[in-house]
């Protein structure tokens, strides 16, 4: 082993292990340290990559003709330092994120070349000037203490506890002392808090406070040693979230969560144990001395998200604090609606609600969009689906009252626009949470895929979802639903035993559904909610003035219709919602005559077969001869020749009548309604 000098000089081992030992700089003479190093300049081979070294004074001893020089490695074990035609090349200690060294006063003026290192890591190669020097912060004073609360916890002492700001990157720490006839003094944290406690005998008493930072000293804080009532950090530093923001719709899996608090104090972000996907503790940190913090969940799944942040300061006098945040993680898988869709639905409004700050958040619900936009005057926001077709925007306070515009877009085409205007409107009640039901087990690869719906309103934005639990312990939830249709994996080992199934929003929780774990021979949902057409009946006679077909089946399920009159194929699409119901909204009337229907239904899971309905009807134009006004067209003579692109047909007819532009095979290419005016 390699005995080498580590130049601990000005600030020695004790300054580098728990900083200055007294309200002056220390004074250590040089030390050594038998720990091994590699030696200088050796190829270290380094596979991780490290914070380069930093300088953070350079300083002349007043005793010797020799310079200070101390630095802050974080994460690095030992520092490579070498003076060029000076008179230091070697490597030093690295304690607690700091190194110092002793140079020769005749290397002022001198380049140094200094690297980090650590096992199997090195940082890169950094050059500076041998200059007296201070870096930033380390030649002041710091901040004045803040006291909170003088505290008993016990007999024999009294608690003064505070906190103080200081920057944890620099090279001493700070440290804080309370004089009353005689000294007590305690380091601050990493984070600021601090703790002095000062013997019961002197209650009552007045006690200065001093922060210090190396021989610099703060303003001096008066403080009376009796118990106070209560602790009043969460006064100075009420727990704030700034993000995610209420409403955010996260584009990535990747949430970071950040706000302020008490500096020190533990910060644990979390939703409802009982209902999460994975884990009830999403991520936690501490609160700097600067009074900010910040913390990563990486993973999320799609969906929305309602946190709770709970902050546990340092002390045990100070309240626990809570906060909480509403947002969403965006949906990259293809929206199940978007696939055979002609396009986005018209947006339903969910809410509108005044937040903390005066910034309103707008909830809509839009099929089969892949983004959304938001137009106010002069404002356009576009933002990314949420999982189920669910959009938020947020928009400033200034726009109270105003209308906005709301339109889908999917793949570069613009779905029908709602106009809102921008006042609070309360969401919509949810629906009652009912216990799912399943409809059948399907086993493949070593996997239970158990496949059910569970039922839930149109407009409820917060959509339910359905996890499983075994002996009241979680362990799995739905990662694919669509209307109410669901999908809950569970893995082969779980064969034989009971399942509770729960349909839960946040944190509230339906009746248990209790399954045995195994594959069924069919599934049941076309017995649970047969297709049904409730309008058109058979036989009926129905107007070409009529605009929708409607009727019931399977949650999650697609419908198509087509007639036979219909060349085109299909006269309407739409989705079965999370209630068993759906309307087929047609975009032009049916053709006049005797014809039959054909309603297909195409469940959300791949292993049931599409299901079909037909029925027969006639659309019967019963308008009255006379009441008619001859129809002619202006914009466009018969026979004439006009360029490719959009035709705007123009003309005169009888009001209110619907007309409809149909091509030489019968396909209507447009429709519209005659002004009153004709």
């Amino acid at each position: 082993m390699t005995k080498i000098t580590t130049g601990l000089a000005t600030v020695g081992l004790a300054t580098l292990a728990l900083g200055v030992a007294a309200p002056a700089a220390a004074t250590a003479a040089p030390s050594t340290s038998d720990r091994a190093a590699p030696a200088a300049g050796a190829d270290q081979s380094p596979t991780a990559a490290l914070a380069p070294p930093k300088i953070a004074f350079i300083q002349p001893q007043e005793i010797e003709p020799k310079l200070s020089v101390g630095g802050v490695a974080p994460g690095a074990e030992y520092v490579g330092i070498e003076v060029i035609d000076g008179s230091y090349k070697g490597m030093v200690g690295v304690f607690n994120g700091r190194f110092a060294v002793t140079l020769d006063a005749g290397d002022v003026g001198k380049t140094v070349i200094m690297k980090s290192y650590a096992p199997r890591a090195g940082s890169e190669t950094v050059e500076f000037v041998v200059e007296p020097m201070y870096a930033e912060g380390e030649n002041e004073a710091p901040p004045t203490p803040v006291i909170h609360a003088v505290s008993s916890y016990d007999d024999e002492y009294l608690v003064i506890e505070g906190t103080v700001t200081h920057r944890p990157d620099l090279f001493h720490k700070t440290d804080v002392w309370a004089d009353g006839n005689g000294y007590v003094w305690d380091f601050a944290a990493e984070n600021g808090a601090f703790s002095l406690k000062v013997p019961v005998a002197r209650a009552g008493q007045i006690i200065k406070v001093t922060a210090y930072y190396g021989s610099h000293a703060s303003e001096t804080v008066e403080v009376e040693l009796v118990p106070t009532e209560r602790n009043t950090a969460s006064d100075v530093h009420p727990l704030e979230v700034a993000s995610p923001a209420a409403g955010d719709v996260l584009a990535t899996p990747e949430a970071t969560f950040a706000g302020s608090g008490i500096p020190n104090s533990q910060i644990v972000v979390t939703r409802d144990e009982k209902t999460n996907r994975a884990s009830s503790t999403l991520c936690e940190t501490r609160v700097t001395s600067q009074g900010d913090w910040s913390c990563t969940s990486p993973t999320l799944p799609a969906g929305s998200y309602d946190t709770v942040v709970t902050e546990t300061p340092t002390w045990a006098t100070a309240p626990k604090q809570t906060a909480g945040t509403a947002f969403s993680v965006a949906d990259t898988a293809p929206d199940p609606g978007s696939e055979t869709s002609d396009g986005p639905s018209t947006p339903i409004l969910s809410s509108v609600t005044e937040g903390p700050d005066g910034r309103l958040t707008v909830r809509t619900i839009i099929h089969g969009a892949e983004h959304a936009r938001i137009d106010v005057g002069e404002h356009s926001e576009t933002r990314l689906r949420g999982q189920h077709g669910r959009f938020s925007f947020v928009v400033d306070g200034s726009m109270a009252g105003q209308t906005a515009t709301i339109t889908g877009l999917w793949r570069g085409s613009e779905g029908d626009s709602l106009d809102i205007d921008l006042t609070p409107i309360e969401a919509p009640a949810g629906s009652p949470l009912a216990a799912p039901l399943t409809h059948g087990v399907l086993e493949e690869s070593n996997t239970f895929y158990v496949q059910g719906t569970t039922s839930y309103f149109a407009d409820e934005y917060l959509v339910p979802t359905v996890i499983a639990q075994i002996d009241g312990e979680f362990v799995a939830a739905t990662e694919s639903t669509w209307n109410g249709a669901y999908i809950l994996r569970l893995p082969a080992s779980f064969a034989g035993q009971d399942v509770d199934l729960y349909t839960v929003r946040n944190d509230e929780l339906s009746e248990a559904t209790t399954i045995t774990v195994g594959a069924t021979e069919k599934n049941s949902a076309p017995e649970t909610f047969p297709l049904e057409v409730t309008s058109i009946a058979e036989g009926e006679t129905i107007s070409t003035d009529t605009t929708s077909i409607s009727g019931e089946g399977i949650p999650g399920s697609r419908i198509t219709i087509a007639t036979d009159l219909a060349r085109a194929g299909e006269v309407c699409a739409a989705d079965v919602l999370g209630e068993g119901t759906w309307t087929c909204e047609l975009e032009a009337p049916l053709t006049t005559g005797q014809q039959t229907m054909t309603v297909t239904e195409t469940p959300y899971w791949r292993t049931l077969a599409p299901l079909t309905s037909t029925r027969s009807f006639t659309v019967s134009d019963d308008s009255d001869d006379e009441d008619l006004t001859d129809l002619t067209v202006t914009s466009h003579t018969d026979g004439g020749r006009y360029s490719t692109g959009i035709a705007t047909f123009a003309g005169r007819g009888t009001p209110d009548a619907r007309l409809t532009a149909a091509n030489q095979w019968g396909t209507p290419m447009g429709s519209t309604r005659v002004d009153e005016d004709g």
